[in-house]
């Protein structure tokens, strides 16, 4: 199984939400898949990840905090992702998604992960092909949020692990890099600058 982070393009990026906190908030948002490769078993109904968020210039993500969960629409498409919005034909499932933690160190945890290959896209959201060795089985978006707009050019990377629970499934970048069933495996993925 590999879990695979990738971020939307800037124009996505500092969109205001209504912050479950209160007030309107400007926000960063990630979305995240789920695919099993040729030959790889069905893993775990439920999975939990880290995620960590860094930023090139200190101080511009004040007030960090998670906002919530929601499928890939046409709000924020990344590269590699596919949609899971039930309004798109050609996606894959959203699963329950929580996130919990604080600061720049989250725990997001999948649950009610369906293997039944119902939903099973072909290209990513953005319309690109997905690799024919690649079955996505969920995606879905992160969104945290910040309490000041970014002022000057920052880059904003996330950074994944998957916990121990989930060492089963394993995890390895999207970029070329050799499959691995490590829990700890990390990647990065650049977001944003303004």
């Amino acid at each position: 199984m590999d879990l695979v982070l990738s971020a939307p393009n800037q124009n996505y990026q500092q969109t205001t939400v209504q912050s479950r906190s209160g007030g309107n908030r400007p926000t960063v948002v990630v979305d995240y898949g789920v695919a099993m490769t040729t030959g790889s078993i069905p893993g775990p109904s439920s999975y939990s990840f880290t995620v960590d968020i860094a930023v090139s210039v200190a101080g511009q993500l004040p007030g960090l905090q998670w906002e919530g969960c929601r499928p890939v629409d046409d709000s924020a498409q990344a590269t590699g992702i596919p949609y899971s919005d039930s309004a798109f034909k050609n996606r894959t499932n959203a699963p329950t998604c929580t996130i919990t933690g604080s600061s720049t160190h989250y725990t997001v945890t999948l649950s009610g992960l369906d293997y039944s290959l119902k939903q099973v896209p072909t290209v990513d959201s953005l319309g690109n092909a997905i690799p024919s060795t690649s079955t996505f089985v969920a995606s879905g978006q992160l969104l945290f949020s910040y309490t000041t707009p970014i002022t000057t050019t920052v880059g904003v990377t996330f950074g994944a692990t998957s916990t121990p629970s989930s060492s089963a499934m394993g995890s390895r970048s999207r970029r070329p890099t050799p499959p691995t069933t490590s829990p700890a495996r990390r990647w990065s993925s650049p977001v944003c600058s303004r």
